[in-house]
């Protein structure tokens, strides 16, 4: 009898997570970044979503749900080995191009209440400050970012094996095929104009017999109450996240100007408070969209393309380590950080044998 698949994966993944564990207590992460460290400093942008008690919530993807007791640990671990800073101070140490050794910036996206009921207070406990990246649009909002829309509907859907869209039968037999399918009905809408993206989002809701909205109503989105009360604890500030999370390359140019520039001035006013920074929604950017993040006047702008942080960088195309559901602290720093500082070390020493 064979055994089922999910097991052989939860088997092998706590194999995995052992051996990190074991590279990481024998100093193989110490090592190799104290070499990095030698040849050339760069500084680390962690990059999370959402921070949750318990199993994933249908309003987003699994994969950007950080479960609390993770969350705790790799804070708690990081606090340890690294400098937090504000990405205020990285930036303005990154325009002086002095970077001292070992520094860390948490950086959220998206805005999800739970930041501020769920992670703020880890953050308190750690005394650890992070940036928000927001979308103006969507403070205290009661329905999903719509590239989560479609998630929500196909996670909430137990008994259809299939969905018939867009010419496309799309199977829906295990969450991995449902992940799928969102990708594709996103990369599908991702181009549209907000009028016939929410008909097409409506198609797929009839599909289900589902509503677009959780029929509990849960507040998902921080508000400006939570936001001010980040501000005055010290240890939070906020970016921009475009108005509305388009993907913004694919928007025509009045409209991404809007976004950035729009987001900019909405957050201003709502916080009484300069916005600097920007985060490009789903990391998604062009020439013309760099273009406009600099011409709206802010300061720098994050990707979500994986990388260290290092003087010399454009300050419009700064790198970030993306924090998943699966990542513990061990599997962070050695599947994720080490692969970054060898990289470090191979261009070191190409540039000085060369």
């Amino acid at each position: 009898m064979n055994r089922p698949r999910w097991v052989h994966t939860k088997s092998f993944q706590k194999l995995k997570n052992l051996f990190f564990a074991m590279l990481f207590h024998i100093g193989f992460f110490d090592l190799v970044r104290t070499i990095s460290n030698k040849l050339g400093r760069g500084a680390v942008i962690l990059c999370y979503h959402r921070v949750i008690k318990g199993d994933p919530d249908p309003y987003s993807i699994p994969g950007t749900q950080v479960d609390i007791q993770s969350f705790i640990a790799q804070v708690r671990r990081i606090y340890c080995k690294y400098k937090i800073i504000s990405f205020t101070a990285l930036v303005e140490k990154l325009k002086k191009g002095v970077l001292d050794r070992d520094f860390l910036v948490l950086s959220f996206d998206d805005g999800f209440r739970d930041n501020r009921s769920i992670a703020y207070p880890v953050l308190k406990r750690y005394h650890a400050p992070a940036i928000f990246f927001i979308s103006p649009d969507r403070l205290g909002s009661r329905s999903t970012i719509w590239n989560n829309r479609v998630w929500f509907l196909l996670s909430r859907n137990p008994t259809s094996d299939s969905l018939r869209w867009g010419g496309h039968e799309l199977p829906l037999r295990s969450e991995f095929e449902k992940l799928k399918a969102r990708d594709f009905i996103n990369q599908t809408l991702a181009p549209m104009k907000e009028e016939e993206r929410e008909l097409q989002l409506e198609q797929v809701a009839r599909a289900f017999r589902s509503s677009l909205q959780p029929s509990e109503n849960p507040e998902l989105m921080m508000n400006q109450d939570d936001l001010s009360y980040m501000i005055a604890g010290g240890l939070a500030e906020f970016g921009s996240h475009s108005l509305t999370h388009p993907v913004l390359p694919l928007c025509e140019e009045e409209q991404r100007i809007q976004e950035v520039e729009g987001s900019k001035k909405a957050l201003e006013d709502t916080l009484h408070l300069p916005i600097a920074h920007f985060a490009y929604p789903g990391g998604a950017h062009d020439e013309k969209t760099v273009g406009s993040v600099r011409n709206a006047g802010y300061e720098a702008a994050v990707t979500t393309s994986e990388g260290l942080v290092k003087i010399g960088d454009d300050l419009f195309l700064l790198h970030r380590v993306n924090v998943v559901r699966d990542d513990t602290i061990y599997s962070l720093m050695i599947r994720k950080l080490v692969p970054l500082y060898m990289r470090n070390i191979t261009s070191a020493l190409k540039r000085f044998l060369w």
